[in-house]
């Protein structure tokens, strides 16, 4: 993990005070969860996907953490969602960030969230 740590903006659904990701769960420790836990590292779980619908029409690519760079970025993509009363927009840090193809999006293999952050988003 030696590359450069930056400053990202994730969406989050803040499920009991807690983040949980919008989508696709994680394996922590051997288990399946949603919840992130508050001040760690986490590496994303790398494997090749495509996008809904998308999987005889391209390549694919590399999954990752779901971010955006700024700010403004980040309230364009929450325009994208219906339902937006449990969504949380929250700074987290990230490293080894490439674009995500066809997106605005950007893919992150690490990333951190601290607890006065997501403190900071609710």
């Amino acid at each position: 993990m030696k590359s450069k740590k930056i400053v990202a903006y994730r969406l989050f659904r803040c499920k009991d005070n807690n983040p949980e990701v919008l989508f696709h769960g994680f394996d922590e420790n051997g288990k399946r969860t949603k919840r992130i836990p508050l001040d760690v590292w986490l590496r994303a779980e790398e494997r090749h996907v495509w996008n809904p619908g998308k999987k005889n029409n391209n390549n694919g690519f590399l999954s990752g953490w779901h971010i955006v760079l700024s700010k403004e970025k980040i309230k364009d993509y929450l325009k994208r969602f219906k339902n937006i009363e449990e969504i949380k927009v929250c700074k987290v840090y990230v490293k080894n960030v490439r674009p995500k193809p066809r997106s605005k999006i950007m893919l992150a293999r690490w990333m951190f969230v601290a607890a006065k952050d997501w403190e900071e988003a609710c």
